[in-house]
């Protein structure tokens, strides 16, 4: 049976469809399952409409050799490696989109390794627990971060963090 369910609530569209339409003033902005709309959002609208994610602006600054995956440069100097459009172009004005579950905090504060992990240091300025999850606020020069962490993660407001994320979790979409 095919049936259309309308609805505001991401988490219930999330668990119960098979396919999702977003729209956006009345048009279908994205079709797919609900792990396409949420992984692989094809626009700022949908990223930010599914879920809950962090996004960064910038432009683009080195083209993946081979892959998908390249440089962001942000507008506080800090640089992002992340899986571009495959139509991108060096200078392309994107925005990184980046899901608070896929943020690790940690203590380490070496300089970065030029790995496939993104390395970013902040201030946490509000701690939430909700006995599952620890959600956390980040300030990281101008914008301020969301973090995902596990219930056991216990940080104070005011502590200094890093914020790990792994390159292929974080998706440069076109302005």
């Amino acid at each position: 049976i095919t049936t259309i369910y309308v609805t505001h609530d991401q988490v219930e569209a999330l668990e119960l469809s098979d396919k999702i339409a977003v729209l956006d003033h009345g048009r279908i902005v994205q079709l797919g399952t609900p792990r396409e709309l949420y992984f692989e959002p094809n626009n700022a609208f949908v990223a930010e409409f599914i879920g809950s994610t962090n996004m960064f602006r910038g432009i683009v600054a080195e083209l993946g050799r081979g892959t998908r995956e390249g440089v962001v440069r942000l507008g506080d100097d800090n640089v992002l490696k992340c899986m571009l459009p495959p139509s991108s172009v060096l200078g392309d004005s994107v925005t990184v989109s980046v899901r608070p579950e896929s943020i690790v905090l940690s203590n380490d504060e070496r300089p970065h390794d030029g790995s496939h992990v993104n390395r970013l240091q902040g201030t946490i300025v509000l701690s939430s627990f909700s006995g599952a999850s620890n959600r956390y606020s980040v300030q990281v020069g101008p914008s301020t971060v969301t973090v995902l962490a596990d219930a056991h993660t216990a940080r104070e407001v005011g502590a200094k963090a890093v914020l790990e994320f792994k390159s292929a979790n974080a998706l440069a979409i076109p302005v």
